[in-house]
């Protein structure tokens, strides 16, 4: 009886430190880590939206998106009218190639709430799935919705690099910069982008600039060896150690 309360005690506590915990992981890319920490929340607490919402997100960035479709449905049985579930289930069923179910979710998102920018990055995700243009209207909508968080012109801008329009992808990415500029991950976003667009001198610097500000990040390190004038990065790397971890 005794450890029970003693459990009750300190799970709250630390529910709050795997949030947190869960939620650094998934905004630095480590989606793996995030996916295991949403998981092990939800084991605790099967009410936590945010770990539902958090566990759907990290299976979409990781193209996992048949199991996205499965644990999105198992989330609204539980919470039917949440509009960001919706908004995730439009696009779980946009990327599993359900277009006409996705822009009927996407609706009853948008229906409920104008202002959301989940509600938005779904529908920018359909028509962007379809190679509609207009999907760049829902994604001034998303944005403006939200005017502080680089999340969202992140999130967008990893949506457009999925669809392969890497110039959109980079001016979002560095939107995301101008709102976080210490913060890696837009630093990270922009040089893939620059990278994809063959800017290999700007893609360096941006990534350069990322591994700065997150020395220990492997998925940084990974980006830099990945390109194709990495022999001074390298070196640069190898000295901090990359060299040994990576292979």
């Amino acid at each position: 009886g005794e450890d029970s309360s003693v459990e009750l005690e300190t799970s709250q506590s630390h529910l709050d430190r795997y949030s947190s915990r869960a939620t650094e992981a998934f905004e630095f890319e480590s989606f793996p880590e995030a996916l295991k920490l949403y998981a092990r929340i939800l084991d605790f607490d099967r009410q936590s939206r945010f770990s539902w919402k958090g566990q759907i997100q990290c299976l979409i960035q990781l193209s996992r998106s048949q199991d996205a479709l499965n644990w999105v449905s198992l989330a609204l049985d539980e919470f039917p009218n949440d509009d960001e579930l919706i908004a995730l289930k439009a696009i779980a069923l946009a990327r599993t190639g359900l277009i006409e179910e996705a822009m009927a979710f996407s609706d009853a998102s948008l229906q409920s709430t104008q202002s959301n920018s989940p509600s938005w990055l779904a529908r920018t995700e359909i028509l962007l799935a379809q190679d509609d243009p207009t999907a760049n209207y829902c994604q001034d909508r998303a944005l403006n919705a939200d005017m502080t968080s680089w999340q969202i012109p992140w999130m967008a801008s990893r949506m457009y690099s999925f669809y392969h329009k890497e110039a959109a992808a980079l001016k979002l990415a560095q939107m995301a910069i101008e709102r976080a500029p210490t913060h890696s991950t837009p630093w990270l976003q922009t040089g893939r982008s620059q990278a994809a667009l063959g800017l290999d001198k700007q893609a360096n610097q941006s990534l350069a600039r990322a591994l700065e500000l997150t020395p220990d990040s492997s998925i940084i390190a990974d980006a830099i060896q990945s390109m194709p004038e990495t022999n001074g990065f390298a070196r640069i790397l190898s000295g901090l150690g990359f060299g040994k971890r990576m292979t």
